[in-house]
């Protein structure tokens, strides 16, 4: 066993393909101890609920919500950084953008 908290997230990458606008991962810590830890997205169009907490051996369970735009991009990433008294890391985000061309729905891949 380690003397002092260890932060452990899970899955360490979302993908939300074309539709899903929420998904959610898990924080727990693996070590001993009280684990705090703060989450901070690096894009504009992520969202996280909660964006800070603490466990000590229980599952935080967090939301990620993307915003879809509909913009010109069309492979969208971003990461999650989870920062702790445990340690450090990061989620990858990705989704694709769909269009609406012509009154025709495509998936750009």
């Amino acid at each position: 066993m380690h003397a002092s908290p260890i932060l452990n997230i899970y899955p360490s990458y979302l993908n939300f393909g074309s539709t899903t606008t929420i998904k959610t991962f898990s924080i727990t810590n693996i070590g001993i101890g009280t684990l705090t830890y703060s989450i901070t997205p690096d894009q504009s169009w992520i969202t996280v609920v909660p964006s800070s907490g603490s466990t000590t051996n229980e599952v935080d369970m967090i939301s990620v919500t993307i915003k879809r735009s509909n913009a010109n991009s069309i492979f969208y990433t971003g990461s999650v950084n989870v920062t702790s008294n445990g340690g450090n890391k990061t989620l990858g985000i990705s989704m694709l953008e769909t269009r609406t061309i012509c009154g025709y729905v495509y998936v750009c891949k």
